[in-house]
């Protein structure tokens, strides 16, 4: 039904931007995507009614976030009937590794300390072989970081 492709960190966009934080989306972003994640087609009603457990909200409002979610390119779309039917165009951990390679790119540019290596220390649930490796790019560049800030020290 809809067309998927991988993505990278510069074309998910957040107001024309590569992601630079999880906090780029929002609380009801954020609850929506979970939901949405969970897997299947959602329409704005069938989203409206799930989230509607938790907290009651307008289903225009509801309608806003999936549009915005769309154009920031985490959701996918199609037309049904006179509604859009969505499902996500990137998985939470592609949006994980996106992240994470946006923040190591990041990091080689600028001077970091303690609160990098606390950031960046895994959880459990992230943690290579328990569901969410970093890819080996990713690692290699926060290697070549590391061994920089070790020639600078």
């Amino acid at each position: 039904m809809f067309r998927k492709s991988r993505l990278i960190a510069p074309e998910i966009g957040v107001h024309g931007r590569g992601l630079s934080a999880v906090s780029a989306l929002g609380p009801l972003e954020r609850e929506t995507m979970d939901l949405i994640w969970g897997g299947g087609f959602w329409s704005a009603q069938a989203v409206h009614e799930a989230l509607a457990e938790q907290r009651p909200r307008a289903l225009s409002t509801v309608q806003s976030t999936l549009d915005r979610l769309h154009r920031k390119r985490l959701l996918c779309r199609c037309k049904k009937g006179r509604a859009f039917v969505y499902e996500a165009a990137v998985s939470r951990q592609d949006l994980i590794n996106s992240l994470v390679a946006e923040l190591v790119n990041d990091l080689s540019a600028k001077p970091a300390g303690l609160a990098v290596c606390h950031a960046l220390t895994p959880k459990a649930e992230s943690r290579p072989g328990e569901g969410g490796a970093i890819p080996e790019e990713t690692l290699q560049r926060l290697e070549a970081w590391i061994a920089a800030c070790r020639k600078n020290t």
